[in-house]
């Protein structure tokens, strides 16, 4: 009897197993590609506008949103399963991602910016799909394009703004526009025969150096590249004939804060940035781009920009760039040599005029 009953379960639990629905498969990546590879795809403009829902399957593998191989419905969280008996295997009505699931911190911040009162979304700067590595790997007019000049033309206002070009070139917008967050010098080195940046190893092997930047150049062992330390770079540069310029930018260190975007209250006093002792340029990092694309940085004191000559960058009351100190001494140098010319001209010639004097009187 006790036999019968084991087969008599194990038949059932065989025929339930059968019966019964298997686990949902999990939905990945390559399911979606089936459709979203294809270029043409796009949502008609009976669903409120016209959209491109084409996936470039290459930027998004190499974006930070490619976390692992169900990375689509991670994001977009509605979708547990696909029915590949309809035309489209998923509803067509999906709520747009949750980007405060991951950044908790940002969306806040986005939350009490002008953008967020004029309803401009994530989306509206960023590419879901292929979201852009901004921290040291975008120069600052590349910013610009890829984010502000899409809806902002700078020069249409600042009108205050001394030198408004130079400004857009070398200081990103979010310095200014986003003053909660920090920001930093950054340093590259610019090929000027070749119009490019150098890579790091392109640094390395150009100055014949081997081992890590810092072992080379930070002889104090402080973790940062003094102004005397990045003079002895700018040397060893001019040693080796690189034809290269030190080029400097003015960038926000890209935390949440940098989304809280603000009109009003925009740092707009320039001694907040052009004075010797501005907490702005407390931080630097000279960049060092190696073969693969990965950046890496060398912590420089970010004093190193007023102290030594770098093009379009300086800071008011703290700049020292030698020709000008010549120029300024020989000035100097001038004007009492004038003054010592003339009394001594007079005192020479005080006889003369004594006697011409007295014979104008007769």
């Amino acid at each position: 009897m006790k036999k019968k009953s084991l087969l008599v379960y194990g038949l059932s639990a065989m025929f339930l197993s059968f019966a019964l629905p298997g686990p949902v498969a999990a939905v990945n990546n390559d399911s979606c590609m089936e459709c979203h590879s294809d270029d043409s795809l796009e949502r008609d403009a009976s669903a409120g506008h016209s959209a491109s829902l084409f996936v470039d399957i290459e930027q998004f593998n190499a974006s930070v949103h490619n976390f692992d191989e169900e990375s689509c419905v991670g994001c977009h969280t509605a979708i547990e399963e696909l029915d590949w008996d309809s035309d489209v295997p998923h509803s067509v009505d999906l709520p747009n991602p949750d980007c405060a699931e991951c950044h908790d911190e940002t969306v806040p911040a986005w939350a009490g910016s002008v953008h967020a009162e004029a309803d401009v979304s994530c989306y509206d700067c960023h590419n879901y799909h292929a979201p852009v590595q901004v921290a040291g790997r975008l120069s600052v007019a590349m910013l610009q394009e890829e984010f502000c000049s899409k809806c902002h033309n700078a020069s249409e206002s600042h009108d205050w703004l001394p030198q408004k070009e130079v400004h857009f070139r070398t200081v990103q917008c979010t310095v200014c526009h986003a003053p909660q967050d920090s920001s930093h010098v950054q340093f590259r080195l610019y090929d000027v025969t070749e119009n490019r940046y150098l890579s790091g190893n392109e640094i390395m092997n150009g100055l014949q150096i081997s081992g890590s930047f810092m072992a080379n150049f930070d002889t104090d062992g402080d973790g940062v590249i003094s102004t005397a330390e990045f003079q002895d770079f700018g040397e060893k540069l001019r040693e080796r004939n690189f034809t290269t310029d030190i080029r400097a930018e003015l960038n926000s260190d890209d935390g949440p804060m940098s989304h809280q975007i603000v009109a009003k209250g925009a740092i707009n006093d320039c001694e907040i940035c052009h004075s010797g002792d501005s907490a702005i340029f407390a931080n630097g990092r000279l960049e060092l781009t190696s073969d693969d694309g990965e950046v890496e940085f060398a912590p420089v004191d970010g004093k190193a920009a007023s102290n030594y000559y770098v093009e379009d960058f300086y800071a008011l009351s703290a700049t020292r760039v030698t020709l000008l100190d010549i120029i300024g001494a020989l000035l100097i140098i001038g004007g009492f040599g004038v003054i010592i010319l003339h009394s001594g001209a007079k005192k020479f010639t005080k006889p003369l005029r004594e006697k011409r004097k007295a014979e104008q009187s007769h």
